[in-house]
């Protein structure tokens, strides 16, 4: 990725964070968390989008950085790309053998997805 290709990446990141944190807050709340996700096109339980935010919210204080509002989305769309490649008939549901299981390639991210230049990006921030 070039220089100006980072820079378009992290300033469209930007935009859909400022689009979505409704109060000017500079930082994103559990409302304007699930608001984004929902825009995305997720339908996830709102324990899920909570368990999800959570995870991000590293402060614990209801409060998502830009940084962490975008590695969330990043790896909840690779984690979606995952889960698409087993749900062969799109109904939400998959099934896994055992060794699928034991591996986690299903949920787990590799090396490889970690070493992508988003991620990259997303440390870098």
């Amino acid at each position: 990725m070039t220089c100006s290709g980072l820079w378009g990446f992290l300033a469209a990141w930007r935009a859909l964070f400022d689009r979505f944190d409704a109060d000017k807050s500079g930082a994103i709340s559990f409302a304007e968390y699930t608001d984004a996700l929902i825009a995305f096109g997720y339908k996830l339980s709102p324990n899920f989008v909570n368990l999800l935010y959570t995870t991000y919210d590293k402060s614990g204080e209801g409060a998502m950085s830009f940084d962490l509002f975008v590695q969330s989305c990043i790896i909840l769309k690779r984690m979606t790309d995952v889960f698409k490649k087993y749900d062969e008939d799109r109904d939400g549901y998959i099934t896994l053998s055992f060794e699928e299981f034991l591996t986690g390639e299903f949920l787990f991210l590799s090396r490889a997805d970690f070493e992508s230049p988003e991620c990259r990006v997303v440390r870098w921030c």
